[in-house]
């Protein structure tokens, strides 16, 4: 079967708005265990690009590493596509790793910014 490469989006960061103009006002993400907090589509876009603004003004650029520690939230995610919008490597960790892992990841992969959990400090 041959799929035509023009179906699908650029790149994440392309979906990402994409799904912001199409379903701006819709649930895109939902934590209901702890805060109950919920971004719609157009929520989820505007704080990733904030996140893309604030590691750009923090000299983080295109094919810089960024490690993201820390649970499931949404800010987990906008962390996610503020790092690819401006081209950076996401290195993603379990929340649950240990430091002994962290530390390892941290060495071999020399980012250039980290997003830690409150657990994770």
């Amino acid at each position: 079967m041959t799929i035509s490469a023009n179906k699908f989006p650029e790149t994440l960061g392309s979906l990402l708005f994409k799904s912001a103009n199409n379903w701006g006002e819709n649930l895109a993400l939902a934590l209901h265990e702890r805060d109950n907090s919920e971004w719609t589509y157009q929520e989820l876009c505007d704080n990733a690009t904030r996140v893309a603004s604030y590691l750009t003004t923090r000299g983080v650029r295109r094919g810089d590493r960024v490690i993201i520690w820390g649970d499931n939230r949404p800010e987990w995610v906008a962390a996610f596509f503020g790092s690819v919008l401006i081209g950076a490597i996401v290195v993603p960790l379990d929340a649950q790793s240990t430091s002994e892992f962290f530390s390892l990841i941290d060495h071999e992969t020399q980012p250039s910014f980290m997003f830690l959990g409150s657990e994770q400090l």
